[in-house]
């Protein structure tokens, strides 16, 4: 009787144990989704930024912004 109950005793508490890993992964995870949510719009703003002032350095063509850059790499 007490090694079953000694037993039921470890068995609930690894079930705790395990019920806490899964929260605290998941807490991680959803901490991780929004911080690439947040990079990811992070990044959408300086990737606009520095389109609009590639296009204004430029004179607002894309084409010959990108013209522009090809022909500096090969140095033309």
């Amino acid at each position: 009787k007490a090694a079953r109950d000694n037993l039921a005793g470890l068995a609930t508490e690894q079930g705790k144990d395990l019920s806490d890993l899964v929260l605290a992964t998941n807490t991680r995870q959803a901490a991780a989704e929004q911080a690439v949510s947040q990079a990811r719009a992070s990044a959408d703003l300086d990737y606009a930024a520095a389109n609009r002032l590639q296009q204004e350095r430029i004179g607002g063509d894309q084409c010959a912004a990108a013209s522009s850059i090809i022909d500096k790499e090969l140095g033309l």
